[in-house]
């Protein structure tokens, strides 16, 4: 679940982001670009706590491909400190987008092999 928890905290710093990195009033549809990736994210990382829909966690990906390619494409000949952050934040997400929610214990079938063993 360690995954999830900071996919959650990457979520609320995307929400944040756009009060730390001004934007002119020309650029108000790139102001709404992190805050709808943020909300994205933080119900996505939720829903995979729930069991029955713990998979929710790998649809991250296609808001981390959203995030880079929308910060590659935007960096023409000038870099913006915006663009950056959601490079590096799209590549943060599908980082952590790929481990599995319980990923600090063995497999199941492990698992099961180690409790069946042990009773033998």
């Amino acid at each position: 679940m360690w995954a999830r928890s900071v996919e959650v905290m990457l979520a609320c710093w995307l929400v944040m982001s756009p009060l730390v990195f001004h934007c002119g009033a020309a650029e108000t549809l790139q102001w709404g670009i992190e805050p709808i990736a943020g909300l994205v994210v933080l119900l996505l990382a939720l829903t995979a706590c729930y069991r029955p829909l713990r998979g929710a966690h790998l649809a991250i990906l296609a808001v981390a491909a959203w995030l880079v390619i929308d910060g590659y494409l935007a960096v023409g000949g000038q870099v913006d400190p915006r663009d950056q952050n959601r490079l590096i934040v799209g590549l943060l997400l599908a980082m952590f987008a790929i481990c599995p929610s319980e990923g600090s214990k063995p497999p199941v079938g492990w698992r099961a092999f180690r409790e069946g063993g042990a009773s033998s």
